[in-house]
């Protein structure tokens, strides 16, 4: 005969959770501290609704005097409220008069349980990052780059995953495209799905170790501080527990923000009502290897103060928020059967709900400067030699150029050399560059420099095509600036020059914007006058709306404007996957009706 064994009593408190966690990185301008100082300004107190926020906002200070932030924006989601309490929306007080809700006061919704149990917590919005590292990893083992077209499909032939999985670790992340790039924002994909997910239970003390461990790596969550987290508590709890049962058995630990005893014995247990006053904003910081150094809360007052601000940061690191909603709860418990002589108790307090699923974002900056402005060039007649060239630093509020490159070639089918670098980076830690430039060719100031004299140059010299580029602090680089022939008419005893480029080309493509007078194999002024850029798709679609069945011009020659199916005639489109380095070819046709 069996005997069964009643389960342990559990009890759960099910708040509704803030939705629609956004956090987006501001970066205004640059200051050599920016990957130190955490202080912030004092006249930011976070939340945008605060009086001195929203006149820094009004008068667009916000963006002049502060050099970085994150906004983040949530929503309260569904609101449970019930009960004659008042308005409370944003009350400074937290709904009750006399006293002062600082957020510390709230008691979290999953310690609301009874003692053998612990409430678990996890989301991990990083999931891409850390699974992209895993595939890099592997492609490095079997020898694979990842710029290998068929890497994807040896990596799923290898592993029995399926390639449109693998798919989406290969495209580039905005801190990877260093050069002419500005990201905007990408399309959605498996992994950003699953960083959404948010995982919250009850596990018993004594089995939480083992449940949320694994042997090595073969748990996802085994490298996790919340793992290693519950296996203390685990470890804690059987080592004081004993096999008698306590009162933290049955009932839950409900702490009380004040009290007020009741001797009324009419007076019976019962919820006397909720609201909504606020919220809990918890940040996490990261390191560089995925672990988490730091933590902080930040109390908001006001269920209509769903906008923050946080200036308290640093330059080059990696923030994750969660936001929990707070409630004020009245109600009457019963006492009888403790010390106190009162039948009852009337209770105030605070609970604040499971965090949301969790957002990150990066503190780094995805803009590339512009290019330098106003080259000019003017021979050293002083010296005899030397051609000295000055530019204007390029415009924007970030402040941050702090390195300028000079390049001049032969002719525009001969790649561009940099004969210098001028540097005049004053940061306090300095950031890893993606180019590394001859140390030779290295000239370092103390502040701007927009001047450079090639003292190669001379009268004899042969026609040299110049350029300029600008790098900011973060080792983003700009296009090329305008790009001008430079020769020393002996005869004249002066230099002549040639514009042949406008600002901007890319520095793997110098000849972008090139004048086809230069070369007779271009026949247009880009080389990528027919071409048109665009991410993320998956379709197209291609309208065919002409003007004009027939031309033509002012002698009386006709001309057709397109070709059909009648004349055999075919379009081709090609399309090019710049990712992947692959292509197909689009063939289009016009019926003749």
């Amino acid at each position: 005969m069996s005997q069964a064994k009643p389960s342990r009593r559990f009890a759960v408190a099910d708040l509704p959770d803030p939705v629609k966690i956004n956090a987006t990185f501001v970066y205004n301008f640059f200051t050599p501290d920016e990957r130190l100082n955490d202080l912030g300004d004092r006249r930011i107190p976070g939340p945008i609704g605060d009086g001195e926020t929203q006149r820094l906002i009004n008068r667009n200070s916000l963006n002049q005097q502060i050099p970085r932030y994150i906004k983040l924006s949530y929503s309260a989601g569904t609101i449970l409220q019930f009960g004659n309490m008042g308005d409370e929306k944003n009350t400074s007080d937290g709904g009750r008069e006399g006293t002062t809700w600082d957020g510390a006061s709230a008691i979290d919704e999953e310690i609301i349980t009874t003692g053998p149990f612990y409430s678990y917590h996890e989301s991990d919005p990083d999931v891409k990052h850390r699974i992209r590292e895993k595939f890099e990893a592997l492609s490095d083992v079997v020898g694979l780059s990842i710029a290998d077209s068929e890497q994807t499909e040896q990596i799923s032939t290898l592993t029995g995953v399926e390639k449109s999985l693998l798919q989406p670790l290969v495209a580039p992340l905005p801190g990877e495209l260093f050069v002419n790039f500005k990201s905007d924002a990408a399309s959605k994909d498996f992994y950003d799905f699953g960083a959404k997910n948010n995982i919250n239970m009850l596990v018993n003390k004594r089995i939480a170790g083992k449940a949320l461990t694994g042997y090595g790596d073969i748990s996802s969550l085994s490298a996790m501080y919340s793992a290693n987290n519950a296996t203390a508590i685990s470890k804690a709890y059987i080592a004081s527990s004993n096999r008698g049962v306590t009162q933290s058995d049955i009932y839950p630990n409900l702490p009380a923000f004040s009290s007020e005893e009741i001797r009324d014995s009419k007076e019976t247990p019962r919820l006397l009502g909720a609201r909504h006053v606020g919220y809990i904003i918890e940040r996490t910081q990261y390191s560089p290897n995925g672990l988490p150094i730091s933590w902080q809360s930040y109390p908001i007052k006001g269920t209509e103060n769903t906008e923050y601000i946080d200036d308290n940061i640093v330059y080059g690191t990696k923030y994750s928020y969660t936001v929990r909603n707070t409630y004020r709860i009245d109600a009457i418990v019963d006492t009888s059967g403790t010390d106190s002589t009162a039948s009852g108790m009337k209770i105030v307090t605070y609970i604040a709900s499971r965090p949301s699923v969790a957002t990150t974002v990066e503190t780094v900056e995805h803009e590339p400067p512009t290019t330098p402005d106003g080259l000019l060039f003017r021979f050293n007649y002083r010296k005899g030699r030397g051609l000295i060239l000055s530019w204007q630093a390029p415009v924007g509020r970030s402040q941050d150029i702090k390195f300028f490159q000079i390049f001049k070639r032969k002719s525009i089918h001969d790649p561009f050399m940099c004969i210098a670098e001028l540097d005049f980076d004053d940061s306090d830690i300095k950031t890893l560059r993606a180019e590394t430039i001859d140390s030779g060719l290295v000239r370092q100031f103390r502040g701007m420099v927009t001047s450079f004299e090639d003292t190669g140059f001379n009268r004899e010299s042969d026609p040299w095509i110049y350029a300029v580029c600008a790098v900011d602090a973060h080792g983003l680089t700009s296009g090329y600036s305008a790009q001008t022939i430079v020769k020393f008419n002996i005869t004249k005893n002066e230099i002549e020059l040639k514009n042949i480029s406008r600002p901007g080309a890319p520095k793997q493509y110098p000849n972008f914007f090139i004048d086809p007078d230069m070369d007779e194999n271009l026949a247009v002024d880009s080389f990528s006058q027919d071409a048109i850029f665009d991410s993320g798709k998956h379709s197209i679609k291609v309208y065919f709306t002409p003007d004009a069945r027939i031309c033509d011009d002012n002698v009386g020659s006709i001309y057709k404007n397109f070709v059909t199916s009648a004349q055999q005639g075919k379009y081709k489109m090609h399309i090019i996957n710049l990712d992947l380095q692959k292509s197909t070819t689009a063939e289009l046709k016009i019926d003749e009706n």
